[in-house]
């Protein structure tokens, strides 16, 4: 019995000694059970009692834990996962570029120059003709800002009996034009960037009408700003700009230097261009183009209005049926003053034969009052009787010495070896009574061996600079350079 009980306390002792080595090994952290919690502890019961026993390693692959438990280390970094959002918030940013909208608005503000967002629309039924009453309209036309007012004459006849009504209405456009007189003849003015679509209506005494339509488009003046180069608008008579009677309702071509309609605070030095007779009309879009043809006009319309500085400038060419009086000129000088943005210091005058005349005579209207800076007559007759007259504004005369147009008047002034009939004389002789008179500059007079009467190409285009006769002012620097060089 005894020994039966001494046997039972061995066993019971034994037992116990493993589960004391068990609960050693799960201190040591060889295992990384208590990690797994609760459960994982049993199975590190199971192998427990097995280090005593040499047959029990066996089961010490208990160390099942180590290859399981690591990798569930690795499960922990799921809450890495938690980074995984992180990332998603990089989208975020993305939208964020999504700034691109800048370059949306820029295009949105390509649209907004066309506001004609106030157009208006009248009942716009097609017109109707009827042989008792016939209309003649002015063409179809485009106008350039700044435009004040445009000026259209209908001719309406009937074939039976008389007009008794005549009007215009605007059918399309922008809003506010307003027609006064609204007849016959009609003056247009509050013009904004668009096209007008503006039907005249004429009706007779037994009541039988006719209409037909006028189309007006409103540019702004073209875009110069990226080109070497200017551009030169047309502007006929009928929508001169301006109500100046005594201007005799001129057309005109109007250069406006690269980056003009860019820069509208910005002033301009303006020439002013007088045609000869072979380019007089009635200033309208017949008749103008004829200007593109000689003088600096056509210079300008070649592309070759290059010279040093030439390109800043306003040049403004008018076209007379008559002559260009001081009247005439003072008021189109108003005139041009106020709608283009001139430099009042800078105003030149330049004209080629009748045109020079004009200028010859504007110094001997004007005298100290003459308001340009400097003026260049090229093959006019300078019969000026008051030199002194001439004395404020620095000149410069340019003539062919075998030009023989027109009368001679070469007694008056200097003597001259040239042949007696030649226009040139005028010239010198203008230019030797206002140095006579002692001007503020001296007059000066450049003449062309050989050349004829037109000296004004080789003068414009600066061809001329080194083939004048060394007995006259040499032709050294460019007219447009020394234009430029006064101021008033």
């Amino acid at each position: 019995m005894n020994k039966q009980m001494d046997l039972l306390q061995k066993t019971l002792l034994l037992l116990l000694l493993g589960t004391v080595q068990a609960c050693n090994v799960n201190e040591l952290g060889t295992s990384i059970p208590a990690s797994l919690g609760v459960a994982t502890t049993s199975p590190t019961a199971t192998p427990t009692g097995t280090p005593v026993h040499t047959s029990t390693p066996t089961p010490t692959p208990v160390t099942i834990p180590t290859a399981t438990p690591t990798p569930a280390h690795t499960p922990t970094p799921t809450p890495t996962p938690v980074a995984t959002p992180t990332p998603m918030r990089t989208p975020t940013p993305t939208p964020t570029p999504v700034a691109t909208p800048t370059a949306t608005p820029t295009p949105v503000h390509t649209p907004t120059p066309t506001p004609a967002a106030t157009i208006t629309t009248a009942p716009s039924s097609t017109p109707t003709t009827n042989p008792a009453v016939t209309l003649t309209l002015p063409p179809n036309m485009t106008i350039y800002l700044p435009v004040v007012n445009f000026g259209a004459t209908v001719i309406a006849t009937a074939t039976s009996g008389s007009i008794t009504s005549a009007s215009w209405k605007q059918i399309t456009g922008p809003t506010g034009l307003s027609m006064s007189p609204n007849g016959t003849w009609s003056n247009f003015s509050g013009f904004q960037l668009g096209t007008y679509v503006l039907r005249f209506t004429a009706t007779n005494s037994s009541g039988a009408s006719s209409s037909a339509n006028m189309i007006l488009t409103v540019l702004n003046v073209p875009d110069t700003s990226g080109t070497s180069y200017g551009t030169q608008i047309e502007v006929p008579s009928n929508y001169q700009q301006f109500a100046e009677p005594s201007a005799g309702g001129l057309g005109y071509y109007a250069y406006l230097p690269p980056g003009y309609a860019q820069n509208p605070t910005k002033t301009y030095p303006l020439l002013l261009f007088l045609h000869g007779t072979g380019q007089t009309g009635n200033s309208g879009p017949v008749d103008l183009p004829l200007l593109l043809g000689t003088g600096l006009p056509q210079i300008i319309q070649n592309g070759t209005f290059a010279a040093s500085g030439s390109k800043n400038f306003i040049v403004i060419s008018p076209q007379t049926w008559g002559y260009f009086t001081a009247d005439i000129i003072n008021n189109f000088m108003a005139y041009l003053k106020k709608y283009y943005r001139v430099d009042t210091t800078r105003t030149y005058i330049t004209g080629l034969s009748y045109g020079a005349m004009a200028i010859w005579d504007y110094i001997q209207a004007m005298g100290s009052t003459n308001p340009f800076a400097a003026m260049v007559t090229i093959s006019g007759n300078g019969h000026v009787t008051d030199g002194c007259q001439g004395i404020t504004t620095p000149l410069w005369a340019f003539h062919g010495e075998n030009d023989t147009n027109g009368p001679t008047l070469c007694q008056i002034g200097s003597s001259s070896t040239l042949p007696p009939a030649n226009q040139q004389c005028y010239e010198r002789s203008g230019v030797a009574l206002i140095n006579a008179c002692n001007p503020i500059e001296k007059a000066k007079i450049t003449l062309y061996p050989g050349y004829p009467h037109n000296a004004w190409d080789i003068t414009y285009n600066l061809s001329g600079m080194g083939k004048e006769d060394p007995l006259y002012d040499p032709y050294t620097t460019d007219i447009y350079t020394w234009m430029l060089n006064h101021h008033k």
